[in-house]
């Protein structure tokens, strides 16, 4: 039983750490693109 909860807790840090890498990604590929759309403004 504790080896399952084990298990889980890995499985969902995995999850978190998943989920905390996209939304770096996203915020990142954000930025780079209103810094293209302001390039394009001049």
């Amino acid at each position: 039983m504790a080896l399952l909860e084990i298990g889980v807790g890995v499985f969902m840090s995995a999850i978190m750490l998943a989920v905390l890498f996209l939304i770096v990604k996203l915020i990142r590929d954000t930025r780079a693109t209103m810094k293209k759309q302001n390039d394009q403004k001049d």
